[in-house]
């Protein structure tokens, strides 16, 4: 199934490498978007590590390279940070928040991306590309840790083009902390604050702060509780150690699933009161998130199908006896 969506993403490819946003099942496919072309690098390496399929790779790494090559072509500043500037939105599309050059949750999918790439590039022999790649991340994770970082305690969301930051704090930093190219002492510091109830409700996290003059329970993109936002809200908190509260955002997901929408997830909630904002009422990335957590921060379960080996790392919670898992896949074995 993955293969089958990385040949779809390849297929509807713009002529300059850049991935598309939305493809609609009557054929029509938008293109507004920055962070589906680093996104597609990274599905590519997680493909490669979970399934050991090299041909597949060595078929298409010429759309990787087009899809990098693209990315690197959005730099107009040359700050080595791709951007939103006449490019598409990143996950934000409008509101209160919007307006940035680029954003920490784009730069970050920049920062994976180029590892991703340069893992792909050493798997088809290609050393010139992996060494540029892995050069240009050491350089992009430099400059996200240290530039984006705010005192106060959590990663800058956006960068204007005059240089200066936006001053919110939104969990869409979380994505970058969950990619692991995030400074480990910043990464928990900023991650612990969403476990409050400024952040959490019972049924998720909130986009931004409740007491934010800004916050709006039903605004899309700054006051909503996302099921999407929670799930990276877990993984990251896992990332960082902080397992018991990973856990307790994987519960609100997984009670949202049993309680609020009957075996379906929507895709935005009200961010002061337990129910649907009314958009989308099954979404697939939503329900997604009811699972990866359990999978990759739960379980700590890393393929690696190139080595035949694999990772697990269980953080369980503490009162619990038994725990039964079965069919995590590693290649064509089980």
């Amino acid at each position: 199934t993955v293969r089958d969506v990385l040949e779809t993403l390849i297929h509807f490819q713009q002529v300059d490498g850049k991935i598309y946003h939305e493809l609609t099942s009557s054929g029509s496919v938008h293109f507004d978007a920055s962070d589906a072309t680093p996104l597609f690098v990274n599905l590519m390496a997680r493909y490669a590590k979970a399934s050991g399929d090299l041909a597949f790779v060595k078929k298409y790494i010429g759309s990787v390279i087009k899809a990098m090559d693209y990315c690197y072509s959005t730099d107009t500043d040359g700050d080595h940070l791709i951007e939103i500037t006449n490019v598409g939105h990143g996950w934000l599309e409008g509101g209160a928040l919007y307006g940035s050059h680029t954003e920490f949750y784009l730069v970050g999918l920049w920062n994976a991306a180029l590892n991703d790439a340069a893992y792909l590039a050493a798997l088809v022999g290609d050393t010139q590309r992996e060494q540029q790649y892995r050069q240009e991340a050491s350089v992009v994770n430099e400059i996200i840790n240290r530039d984006f970082w705010n005192e106060k305690g959590f990663f800058n969301y956006g960068k204007y083009k005059d240089g200066s930051y936006t001053k919110e704090c939104i969990v869409l930093t979380s994505v970058p902390v969950y990619m692991q190219v995030t400074d480990p002492q910043k990464a928990y510091r900023m991650v612990s604050d969403f476990a409050s109830s400024r952040y959490s409700a019972d049924w998720g996290v909130r986009m931004i702060d409740e007491t934010n003059p800004i916050f709006n329970p039903r605004a899309y993109h700054y006051g909503s509780v996302w099921p999407l936002f929670t799930g990276w809200t877990s993984l990251a908190e896992y990332e960082v150690g902080r397992y018991n509260q990973g856990f307790s955002h994987i519960m609100s997901n997984l009670l949202n699933y049993k309680g609020l929408s009957y075996g379906r997830m929507p895709e935005v909630l009200n961010g002061s009161v337990y129910q649907s904002s009314g958009v989308t009422l099954h979404q697939c990335w939503s329900e997604t998130m009811v699972l990866q957590p359990v999978v990759e921060g739960m379980l700590g379960f890393v393929p690696d199908a190139f080595s035949a080996s694999l990772t697990l790392a269980p953080r369980i919670p503490f009162d619990w006896n038994t725990l039964q898992v079965a069919n995590l896949k590693v290649g064509e074995s089980s």
